[in-house]
């Protein structure tokens, strides 16, 4: 998997729903897929289609919860797990890996779940010093029940409209920190709404619709860009 800079990256929640249902598109007699990916081997399943849309699922594994899990020098946080944002002012951050590293930024109210926020706190803490290898970067809000709300900044690609591994994020850290009770996390972005399912012991499924948007084939000269020693 590769980022728009040309940078592999570990893991896309979106990414593997969208090979699982080109495969089942494909017509594999199979509903279940498993994917080598980031170092990890990921369960995929085909629930069927709805209308034009498939409906897939990724079990996502097990996700973990504080500084070291993103490679964070827990240092830079205060006694509050605050860190300092660019302006000066203290962000409450939950740094969540689930394959791999986010930093989940929780907005007490609307005024805080703005793009214009975004655009600023994003790059920040994407390529903060004190975390090893960059992080993705989410605002997030609880709206109620098991609902929140989200915005994404995705390390090496800019302001996202959805990702499926933040909305991962975004659900592990509503639920470590209590604001949502484990179960389903019905996590709503710019680009749609994904459900994530995060058991009592962070253990995360991802779930929502694929649907084809257009068929392409791409050049031998930029294949030949993803060789090794290209």
């Amino acid at each position: 998997m590769f980022n728009p800079d040309g940078g592999e990256f570990e893991r896309s929640g979106n990414g593997l729903r969208i090979l699982a249902a080109y495969l089942m598109q494909e017509g594999d007699a199979a509903d279940t897929f498993d994917a080598e990916v980031g170092g990890s081997r990921v369960r995929l399943v085909g629930h069927g289609r709805a209308g034009p849309a498939y409906d897939v699922s990724v079990d996502m594994g097990c996700s973990e919860v504080g500084p070291a899990a993103v490679g964070l020098d827990p240092r830079a946080l205060d006694g509050e797990g605050r860190l300092p944002g660019p302006g000066g002012e203290w962000l409450r951050v939950v740094p969540v890996s689930v394959g791999n590293p986010h930093l989940v930024v929780l907005c007490e109210d609307e005024a805080q779940l703005l793009e214009d926020r975004l655009r600023v706190i994003g790059p920040y803490l994407s390529e903060h010093p004190a975390i090893a290898h960059g992080t993705n970067v989410q605002l997030a809000l609880h709206e109620h029940g098991h609902e929140c709300r989200a915005l994404v900044w995705e390390r090496g690609v800019g302001r996202t409209a959805a990702s499926g591994t933040s909305a991962c994020a975004v659900a592990v850290a509503m639920v470590s920190t209590e604001r949502i009770a484990p179960g389903e996390v019905q996590v709503r972005m710019p680009g749609g709404t994904l459900r994530v399912v995060v058991d009592d012991g962070l253990e995360v499924t991802l779930r929502g619709p694929v649907e084809e948007i257009a068929h392409g084939r791409l050049s031998e000269r930029l294949l030949s860009t993803f060789e090794p020693g290209s």
